[in-house]
């Protein structure tokens, strides 16, 4: 059986293909292009996924190839209206009927706190911390997740943001130098004298993606690390007050920012009293694992 797993976040999309009988990965690749259904329209979405199509033509010869089942993990497939139209995009894209679709939420609590030995649940909190964040457990409670205008907090594009004013707070006198700002000069190829370019990213479709990718190259500067450890502070707090809710001190974490060690540190540090996992595992290849038993996510 070949399967196809596809993982796609805010600002990359990764794609597995793997042959379940006999347990051979078939081609394994990555795109900078976001596939959050909540920030691309349906024309992006198709570019991405004829792309990935083409890319996969590099490895098998779909004349005589079939993928024979699709699980998919897409930031903003929560809501049913997206979901439902990412999942028809997908079956006529790759030709394939037996397609999942799932947000990242689900595909994380699936494999992180499901136990699919027995198909019951362990208690746990997932955390996600990558453009966006949200932290969710084992029986359906959140806490973020809102949006980039309502929270995000500790996320990439929170800590991006945040950089980004406080470079125009120092350029407008009430924030003192600190060296990331002439990094970010740097990192967007502008002149001190015409800093009113930085503004032009609001223009950009993927300014989220953009802006938090920010977070990807920065030096640990004195600023960056007091953003990191304000951002990180209310996140945990949220964080505490659901593992509460919860009744678990278990905390499984995901997502691009725990790549930053000094972010990584400083949260376990704030969850010194917490079993905090940091996970690294690759969700598309996980899902597509999980689908060699099909039954046990349908």
């Amino acid at each position: 059986m070949n399967i196809l797993g596809i993982d796609a976040g805010g600002s990359n999309s990764r794609f597995w293909l793997y042959n379940s009988d006999d347990k051979r990965l078939i081609c394994d690749f990555k795109f900078e292009d976001g596939l959050n259904l909540t920030s691309t329209t349906v024309s992006e979405q198709k570019l991405i996924l004829k792309k990935a199509f083409k890319k996969l033509g590099e490895f098998v010869d779909f004349k005589e190839y079939r993928i024979d089942k699709i699980v998919c993990s897409v930031s903003g497939a929560g809501e049913k209206g997206r979901k439902n139209k990412f999942e028809q995009l997908v079956k006529s894209i790759f030709n394939c009927e037996s397609v999942i679709v799932m947000s990242d939420i689900e595909a994380l609590r699936r494999i992180l706190i499901e136990d699919n030995e027995s198909n019951e649940e362990k208690k746990g909190i997932v955390v996600i911390a990558g453009t966006g964040s949200i932290a969710f457990s084992h029986n359906g409670y959140r806490i973020g997740g809102w949006g980039h205008l309502f929270d995000d907090e500790a996320s990439g594009f929170s800590i991006g943001l945040r950089i980004i004013k406080n470079f125009f707070n120092y350029i407008d006198g009430v924030e003192p130098y600190d060296i990331i700002f002439d990094w970010l000069l740097d990192y967007f190829g502008i002149k001190i004298d015409d800093v009113v370019k930085i503004t032009n990213i609001q223009k950009n479709k993927k300014f989220k993606a953009k802006i938090a990718s920010i977070t990807k190259f920065m030096p640990l500067t004195p600023l960056v690390k007091k953003i990191i450890e304000e951002e990180i502070n209310l996140f945990t707090e949220k964080i505490k007050v659901l593992a509460g809710k919860s009744d678990t001190k278990v905390i499984y974490t995901h997502g691009g920012m725990f790549e930053n060690s000094f972010y990584r540190e400083t949260f376990v540090k704030q969850l010194s009293d917490y079993e905090v996992h940091i996970e690294t595992l690759q969700v598309h290849v996980e899902l597509a694992k999980l689908l060699s038993d099909w039954l046990k996510l349908i």
